[in-house]
């Protein structure tokens, strides 16, 4: 199979995080395609992303569509600037106005979305602010804490500490608490200002992944899966989507009961 030219190289796994002891270590996602972009990690700590850029989520701190035009993947700025001394990168994960990257040391560097004044967990820099990818710094966590898995919808982002807690933040999309805070906070962009999301007392198994969406109402629903199985799910129920047998909105974690 082919694979695409890169001046860089070629994708390639990397090394694998430590994870806490009796922590359920996530999958390697290395490439990840969004409506409006794409990205893929290669050899190293190395980053190239492509597509439309209108809200600075291909990195480079302009909103210039790469790649629509006979050479201009080859033309354009290489790679996407990274945090200095980060390690290897295990996970990208491309949203519609935003890109997450996780690396290896489990920090977490997130750009993009302008619309939305320091979505990405940092300082806001996107196409609006004129600033590329590293301009934010990493994404700080509730108590210094560092990241195992991550996922990012158009307006919000999760992420799997390392601990098996998790911490989201973002934008609702509305007066619901969909970020699972059970708080009338429909904005937070500031992952270190809130505790992290807990789970009902008694449940067994930390987090192993999660999923965060942005529906086309613009709001947001979440699902995560435990390293026992379970699956707990809360924000826009619409249709009974998150599998908890009624079709309310969901404050906070409830369990979704068709899964055993």
């Amino acid at each position: 199979a082919s694979t695409l030219p890169s001046p860089s190289g070629s994708a390639s796994p990397a090394a694998s995080p430590s994870p806490a002891p009796g922590v359920l270590l996530a999958p390697k996602r290395l490439i990840s395609i969004s409506k409006l972009h794409t990205c893929v990690a290669l050899r190293g700590r190395k980053l190239q992303c492509w597509g439309a850029g209108i809200y600075g989520q291909t990195g480079h701190g302009n909103a210039r569509s790469i790649g629509a035009t006979a050479g201009s993947l080859a033309d354009s700025e290489p790679l996407v600037p990274l945090l200095p001394g980060t390690s290897p990168i295990v996970q990208v994960t491309c949203a519609e106005f935003v890109t997450c990257v996780l690396f290896e040391s489990g920090q977490v560097q997130c750009f993009g979305h302008g619309q939305y004044d320091g979505y990405p967990g940092n300082t806001f820099h996107g196409s609006a602010a004129n600033k590329p990818a590293n301009g934010g710094g990493a994404v700080a966590f509730p108590g210094g804490r560092l990241a195992r898995f991550i996922d990012a919808s158009k307006i919000a982002a999760c992420a799997v500490l390392t601990d098996g807690e998790l911490s989201c933040w973002g934008s609702s999309g509305s007066s619901l608490p969909a970020l699972g805070h059970g708080a009338a906070t429909s904005q937070v962009f500031d992952p270190s200002a809130l505790p992290v999301i807990t789970l009902p007392v008694g449940v067994q198994g930390r987090v192993a992944q999660v999923q965060i969406t942005t529906s086309n109402s613009g709001r947001e629903r979440t699902l995560v899966l435990t390293e026992e199985g379970s699956v707990w799910g809360w924000g826009l129920n619409s249709g009974g989507v998150l599998g908890v047998d009624h079709t309310n909105d969901i404050l906070v974690a409830e369990q979704a009961e068709q899964v055993h």
